[in-house]
């Protein structure tokens, strides 16, 4: 608009029209996008969710945990594309049109985006790990439901109790237990319960003396997606448009605020400066 106003006032001011047919026209100014990308775990507190979770009793309760981690820390998934996820997301990558050993979630993401995120093959054993609970809760009865389902239908993430994730009629009374609700047809684990399990971990987290700095108790599930943004930048060479696939972002812009935040390329600035005195 800046540059047609000028284009105007200019064939106005020289005769060549009568009129400046813009002359009324203003264009707001462009506002850059905010967003606290920062709420984001550094390394030391990376390490301070592994001691965490390596303290933690082993059984389906941490495998599953320590899915639901690496499939948003290392994969940068919302909190809502996780939980929708099933293994028929998942299909085998092909490089230099050859079948490889890398498997990819391929889904429509926010805006009906589609994307392609390739796994870890340490997430994707964590994948595995928790889906053969399932299978060893199913035989044991927890998860008697969902005998019949074949594997690709199923919940990358699932309840581990199935009484859980039944329907309930619901009955006169005041306690949220008596109210009426849909029973869980593929036992996936919901947004809402997905967000109480990390955040009943972060507390868990915080307690550990090398929390350091940040404050888990604020932590949620975005703080994994910004924290694989940052990685994911820093290991591509700063490729916005592969990270900004990766990320299912609609403007590169958006993507773009991770490469401001980063504060490597200022501090090695200002300790190249030559102080005077």
């Amino acid at each position: 608009m800046s540059a047609i106003a000028t284009m105007y006032r200019d064939w106005h001011a020289s005769g060549y029209l009568d009129a400046n047919a813009v002359a009324s026209v203003r264009g707001s100014r462009r506002r850059d996008m905010q967003m606290d990308v920062m709420r984001s775990f550094s390394n030391q507190a990376l390490q301070a969710i592994r001691t965490t979770l390596q303290e933690m009793p082993d059984g389906p309760v941490k495998r599953r945990l320590r899915a639901a981690l690496l499939l948003l820390q290392t994969a940068g998934l919302r909190r809502a594309e996780a939980v929708n996820m099933t293994w028929g997301h998942i299909e085998r990558v092909r490089l230099d049109n050859m079948d490889s050993d890398i498997w990819a979630l391929r889904f429509a993401g926010k805006g009906n985006r589609e994307r392609m995120v390739p796994l870890k093959p340490e997430t994707l054993q964590a994948l595995e790990a928790h889906y053969q609970d399932r299978l060893a809760l199913i035989d044991s009865g927890a998860l008697a439901s969902y005998a019949d389902m074949p594997k690709k239908d199923c919940p990358l993430l699932g309840v581990l109790d199935e009484r859980l994730a039944l329907g309930n009629d619901g009955t006169i009374g005041d306690l949220a237990s008596n109210a009426r609700r849909e029973a869980n047809a593929t036992g996936a684990l919901s947004a809402a319960r997905l967000h109480g399990v990390l955040k009943n971990f972060f507390r868990q987290v915080q307690q550990q003396p090398g929390a350091g700095d940040t404050d888990f108790l604020k932590a949620s599930a975005h703080w994994l997606r910004h924290t694989f943004a940052h990685q994911s930048l820093r290991s591509s060479g700063k490729d916005l448009a592969v990270v900004q696939q990766l990320l299912g972002h609609a403007d590169i812009s958006t993507t773009g605020i991770y490469v401001k935040a980063d504060m490597s390329s200022r501090v090695a600035a200002v300790l190249g400066v030559e102080a005077a005195v």
